[in-house]
């Protein structure tokens, strides 16, 4: 079954894949098995998941509608045929002509209206903060270190502050605008 339905898959849109397309958006909208490139892979992919195979769960879920599904593959197939990515929430955004090809929220997270502040959020993390934690920006709160300023446990370029990794930009799991 499984091989019937990429087979299938494959002859729809064998024709549009001449070269592969990178639409960038979602780090990459579409881009399920991460080669930074949306094309075939991704629809094997998101297939892989479906069937039950481990995967990117999250990046499968190419239309942001909770689910993973064919509309995930119908969603990759139109980002190949050079269509626009999805937006969650029918939000708007606006394209600022990056290179990425990253679309622009209008709003913030969790925000009504452009004007409103929306969530706050620690560098590296995805959970907003709020009354449950005063709004706290505190180590002892932050979720990349060990309880003080010098135990850093990622996003770290100095030893003394902590374990250095090296890493100046988000990873996408740990992207608010990303993951929210």
């Amino acid at each position: 079954m499984k091989k019937v339905l990429q087979s299938f898959v494959l002859l729809l849109v064998l024709g549009a894949l001449m070269e592969p397309t990178a639409a960038y958006a979602q780090s990459i909208y579409g881009d399920v098995n991460g080669d930074i490139e949306v094309n075939i892979s991704d629809i094997n992919a998101v297939i892989a998941i479906i069937m039950g195979d481990n995967g990117p769960a999250t990046a499968a879920d190419v239309n942001m509608d909770g689910e993973i599904s064919i509309n995930d593959i119908n969603a990759v197939i139109h980002i190949i045929l050079g269509g626009s990515p999805p937006t969650p929430d029918n939000h708007e955004y606006v394209d600022l002509g990056l290179p990425s090809g990253t679309l622009w929220a209008t709003m913030n997270i969790g925000a009504t209206s452009p004007e409103d502040y929306g969530y706050y959020f620690a560098w590296g993390e995805t959970k907003p903060k709020g009354s449950q934690d005063n709004y706290s920006y505190d180590w002892s709160t932050y979720k990349w270190c060990d309880g003080s300023a010098t135990t850093l446990t990622k996003y770290c370029t100095r030893s003394d502050y902590g374990w250095v990794d090296g890493k100046t930009e988000l990873t996408m799991g740990d992207d608010a605008a990303y993951i929210n």
